[in-house]
């Protein structure tokens, strides 16, 4: 059933992209933006895909183009020439790849509080049945074991991962040696630089702004893509989503380091009130 009402809003929306495309065409008015999405894993990237794919079109379509920067070297310039004149373009992909396929597009990307979304990940990973880069470690492993890893696999889920993505790359190899500080202040050079940055909690105020620039139709819901609790019931859930205690918090502390500063640089810029202690 919810295949079906899938297919059913995404020809419903497409339908209604080529009809407003038309109507553009026929009066003559400005068609909107092309639209580059820096997508920071769990920072509800899923549910703004489906916004785009399901109106824009499929990545079949060559309109919508997804990129991860950590793919071989020929796929991945290949995928950003495509970008360059895509109607859409998202992935879990770095600064450095947005300006390489920006051009005149609006940019944006959702930020989460980093011991939320570090949080997330975690029941991510243990709950998550198919296609899971860390199913052979994490479902095994406690939340406690999971904060201190110093293995890379996890690490490149866990370590800084929105200061790293600001600042250059979504691939942790590539930023190895970098100082964090360094790392932070590029970070925040760069959220100066992009059009729009948005928040998990007023994300469908948010992506009115971001849909409306790019012609298309939203009526102020978002799509629950992806959602950890709702994956694995016999994965004991909650336990796997319920947010973090103290203790955890301070072994989480050294893997968002650069997020926090980078999340409350971004909120204080927004005009929002300090993310902890509220």
């Amino acid at each position: 059933m919810n295949r079906v009402l899938t297919t059913l809003k995404k020809r419903s929306g497409r339908f209604g992209f080529r009809i407003d495309n038309m109507l553009r065409v026929l009066t003559g008015s400005t068609a909107g933006r092309r639209i580059v999405f820096l997508h920071i894993p769990k920072c509800a990237g899923s549910s703004v895909n489906f916004i785009f794919k399901r109106t824009i079109g499929s990545s079949r379509s060559g309109r919508v183009i997804l990129i991860d920067d950590r793919i071989d070297a020929p796929v991945y310039e290949d995928k950003v020439k495509r970008a360059r004149g895509a109607r859409f373009v998202g992935g879990h992909f770095g600064f450095e790849t947005l300006e390489a396929v920006r051009g005149d597009a609006l940019t944006f990307t959702v930020l989460r509080d980093p011991f939320d979304r570090l949080r997330s990940t975690y029941g991510h990973f243990h709950t998550r049945r198919k296609g899971n880069p860390l199913g052979h470690k994490v479902p095994q492993m406690t939340l406690e074991d999971y904060l201190k890893s110093e293995d890379p696999e996890i690490l490149q889920w866990t370590d800084n991962v929105m200061t790293r993505q600001l600042a250059s790359s979504h691939d942790r190899e590539r930023v190895i040696g970098v100082p964090l500080d360094a790392m932070v202040k590029q970070a925040i050079a760069h959220i100066d630089q992009i059009d729009i940055v948005a928040f998990l909690e007023q994300l469908p105020e948010d992506m009115a702004r971001v849909t409306q620039e790019a012609g298309i139709r939203f009526d102020g819901l978002m799509p629950q893509e992806n959602v950890t609790s709702r994956k694995a019931p016999g994965k004991a859930p909650k336990a796997a989503i319920a947010p973090l205690d103290e203790n955890q918090k301070r072994l989480a502390l050294e893997r968002i380091r650069g997020d926090l500063a980078v999340y409350e640089y971004a909120r204080a810029k927004a005009g929002l009130t300090a993310a902890h202690g509220e």
